[in-house]
């Protein structure tokens, strides 16, 4: 079984919950009340939003254009990261 893997951003929310997404797949979206919850749930939800796409016949995004529903997908720790929350950061 082939591997795929998910480079994946988390960043707190204002609530103190976070979220997780992947500029290599719009439209995954990850809440959990910490960040190891978005990492574990990050994969299963990547793998189940890309079959969808898959059985409405809609396009793929390019980083996971040969994703055919028999990989697993997993964090690429080598790009991941973990953000700023956007509520801390201060505007000048």
């Amino acid at each position: 079984m082939r591997t795929l893997k998910l480079p994946l951003i988390v960043e707190q929310t204002e609530t103190g919950d976070y979220w997780g997404y992947s500029q290599n797949l719009p439209g995954l979206h990850v809440l959990g009340r910490t960040r190891a919850e978005v990492i574990n749930l990050a994969p299963g939800i990547a793998h189940t939003f890309l079959q969808a796409r898959l059985d409405h016949k809609l396009k793929l995004p390019r980083a996971f254009a040969r994703f055919d529903g028999s990989q697993t997908i997993e964090i690429d720790w080598s790009v991941s990261t973990y953000a700023l929350s956007r509520t801390r950061q201060t505007v000048t």
